[in-house]
């Protein structure tokens, strides 16, 4: 699972991987996206299997927020949550 808080910001698109369940709320400013797999067979290997996951606009880069979060599980029973630091994703001009 992933979730992603803005600030200041918006979600202009949102590429969902096979048999994910994406629900984005909010209008710019504060906005919120949640993503989970449909069931195990969909479950992503890795991290990278993310990479470019959303496109953003920002509308003031000095007020701009954003919060990371991803669940991990080997077993969909126990999870494991991890808020990732600002070093540990990549926001690119485009």
């Amino acid at each position: 699972m992933i979730e992603i808080a803005l600030t200041n910001g918006r979600f202009v698109t949102v590429h969902i991987p096979n048999d994910w369940e994406v629900h984005v709320e909010g209008p710019i400013g504060d906005c919120r996206l949640a993503g989970h797999c449909g069931h195990g067979g969909s479950a992503l290997n890795s991290i990278h299997e993310l990479d470019r996951f959303a496109t953003l606009a920002v509308s003031d880069p000095a007020e701009f927020r954003i919060t990371v979060t991803i669940h991990t599980t080997t077993d969909f029973e126990h999870s494991t949550k991890r808020t990732l630091s600002p070093s540990q994703f990549l926001l690119r001009n485009v």
